[in-house]
């Protein structure tokens, strides 16, 4: 996670070409997709434009989770993914796992 960036900023970042043609980011594409994923993952937060660093850090892991999800990667590998964050913070993380995980793999 870039701390010095907003989450609107760190969000997209690793699939940039989802949100940007010929080398321009499309503002409204990115505003939206980081509305959705503070939506789906429950990031509490007041603007897409705060600052990741002054997120908790349960929230900050959302933000993490979300710029890996934004990526649409095959495989996922988490390592420790609630190393910490507080216990509530922990318990939100592993049901939105929980959740993601039965979306991709719906038998």
């Amino acid at each position: 996670m870039f701390t010095i960036l907003t989450i609107r900023g760190n969000i997209p970042v690793m699939n940039m070409g989802k949100i940007s043609r010929h080398g321009f980011i499309n503002a409204a594409a990115e505003r939206n997709a980081t509305l959705d994923y503070i939506d789906k993952l429950k990031i509490a937060t007041s603007s897409t434009e705060k600052e990741a660093a002054k997120l908790s850090g349960g929230n900050q892991q959302k933000v993490v989770l979300s710029k890996c999800l934004f990526a649409d990667a095959d495989l996922l590998m988490l390592d420790e993914p609630t190393r910490g964050i507080d216990v509530g913070a922990k318990s939100e993380i592993y049901s939105l796992i929980r959740q993601l995980s039965q979306q991709a793999n719906p038998s």
